[in-house]
């Protein structure tokens, strides 16, 4: 038995194996994120990058959840996917002060997949942030600015939802340098 491919063929079955060798390998790289940088890092650097996506099917998180950074260090917040926002809970946005007394309040707006927004947080103490859409759910996280002490973390029981089990403890969030979410 004698099998015959023509140029044409040959052509189009490398098209198909290419194709699909490409749709495998987005498939293996879907759901897989990258680590946060090291813990004996995170303090050292210049910009923190905290990406919003998804937890589980029915929640979204910010990844880390918690990070211990210098005063001066940009935070950059990424979105993944769907539409999020990076608010700090602030009476600027509607909410109860959870960052230093002395800081000033940052609302991202919504942001879609791809979308970037920073802020450089200066005055050391807690930053309690949330996404507008998603706090009920949880997502919500912490960022420990230099000396934790020199304005304390709020207890969070009065916050909705879930939110109030997804916020690292401040001990955690400094004792690691970053908190990774679930």
């Amino acid at each position: 038995m004698v099998l015959d491919f023509s140029n044409k063929t040959l052509g189009i079955f490398m098209v198909a194996l290419f194709l699909t060798l490409l749709a495998a390998s987005v498939a293996f790289g879907e759901g897989q994120q990258e680590e946060p940088a090291p813990a004996d890092s995170v303090d050292d650097q210049d910009v923190v990058e905290i990406t919003s996506r998804r937890g589980d099917e029915f929640t979204f998180v910010f990844d880390p959840v918690g990070v211990h950074i210098e005063p001066g260090t940009t935070v950059r917040f990424v979105v993944d996917e769907a539409s999020h926002t990076a608010t700090a809970y602030h009476p600027d946005n509607g909410k109860n002060l959870r960052i230093p007394e002395g800081a000033e309040p940052w609302d991202s707006g919504t942001m879609a997949p791809g979308d970037v927004y920073e802020v450089e947080l200066t005055e050391e103490g807690v930053y309690d942030y949330y996404c507008e859409p998603h706090e009920h759910l949880g997502h919500v996280g912490r960022i420990v600015v230099g000396d934790p002490d020199e304005s304390p973390a709020v207890d969070p029981s009065d916050l909705p939802g879930d939110a109030p089990d997804a916020i690292p403890s401040v001990e955690e969030t400094v004792e690691n340098g970053y908190v990774p979410a679930n």
